[in-house]
């Protein structure tokens, strides 16, 4: 089994050394750790490049890519890594860090579950005042729903085969936002044995004012919605009518959180293609969704879940020994 680091940074030089060190310190150290600079104009790649000279236990590549674009850099630094069964890949950003057993937990679970082609897993949030929480969803739930409302398969919550974000089609460098979650549906709708690995997160988020990830919603809403609509083109193609319902609710709390931010258009916009989408037979329950998020903040996936679930079967009637 081989495991490779992804990791593309660009302008964090402040920052990288934190996140080298982590996986520095691993118990089980990665099999290679890729470095992609993406029009860095500070001293990143010198940084870089002198922990790589001070590390050298650590198999690193550094490489550049001039397409602008965290997506395009991952993608660089996957074409890096084999395709060979066996060879899996993880992708990090440039201010997490792993703890010691990060990767040590995850060859373990791959090696007790060969057939496993996406292992995923929980993480731990840090806010800016030190509180930090566990960003988490259940193992039971279906993968697909998991994602489409939790964002299961966000950058730094799996471990997926190389061949397999391959065949997906890797990073779409069309979305400079939400482009993991993105390519987490690709992941979790193609995958054919994924398994989430359970217990104490060994990955912690911290915060930074320059994260990619960000937190305003508005500002990037056409990117949003078009993420959605790259999600909702690949859920047709694969005739997931039901995913498709949470897809639209999906963008309903989106709709909701733009209102919230005050950008009123952009609100009404995206919840008129949510009850669209929705079709007659959904359009009242989508509705609903966009109204429990836009009031309390929260709680739309939830409702969603409860009022798009799809109709449990019948149980067939038991008839008594004598037939009657």
């Amino acid at each position: 089994m081989e495991i490779s680091v992804i990791i593309p940074v660009r302008n964090r030089a402040n920052l990288l050394i934190r996140t080298l060190n982590s996986i520095a310190g691993q118990t089980r150290l990665p099999d290679k750790l890729i470095i992609v600079d993406n029009g860095s104009t500070d001293d990143t790649v010198e940084k870089a490049r002198h922990w790589a000279s001070a590390h050298r236990d650590v198999p690193t590549e550094l490489l550049v890519e001039t397409k602008p674009g965290a997506s395009a850099a991952r993608n660089r630094g996957l074409s890096k890594v084999s395709l060979a069964e066996g060879s899996f890949v993880m992708f990090f950003d440039s201010d997490d860090i792993m703890h010691p057993d990060h990767i040590a937990r995850i060859t373990k679970a791959l090696e007790n579950r060969p057939e496993t082609d996406l292992l995923y897993f929980d993480i731990a949030l840090r806010d800016p005042d030190g509180w930090t929480t566990v960003k988490s969803t259940p193992g039971e739930d279906p993968l697909v729903r998991s994602h489409i409302f939790h964002s299961t398969l966000s950058t730094q919550r799996y471990v997926a085969l190389a061949s397999l974000v391959n065949r997906c089609g890797g990073w779409n460098d069309d979305l400079p936002r939400w482009n993991d979650y993105e390519l987490g549906l690709r992941l979790a709708v193609t995958a054919t044995s994924p398994l989430k690995l359970c217990g104490e997160p060994t990955v912690t988020v911290l915060p930074d004012e320059n994260s990619i990830t960000g937190t305003c919603y508005s500002k990037d809403a056409a990117t949003l919605r078009k993420a959605l609509d790259y999600m909702r083109r690949t859920l047709a193609a694969e005739s997931r009518t039901q995913d498709l319902r949470y897809l639209h609710a999906r963008r309903a709390i989106l709709a909701a959180l733009f209102a919230r931010e005050g950008a009123g258009d952009e609100a009404e916009i995206t919840l008129d293609e949510a009850l669209e989408g929705a079709g007659s037979h959904d359009r009242a329950k989508v509705h609903l969704v966009y109204f429990v998020t836009r009031i309390c903040g929260s709680g739309g996936a939830a409702v969603a879940s409860v009022l798009l679930a799809p109709p449990r079967p019948k149980r067939p009637t038991r008839l008594n020994p004598k037939g009657k």
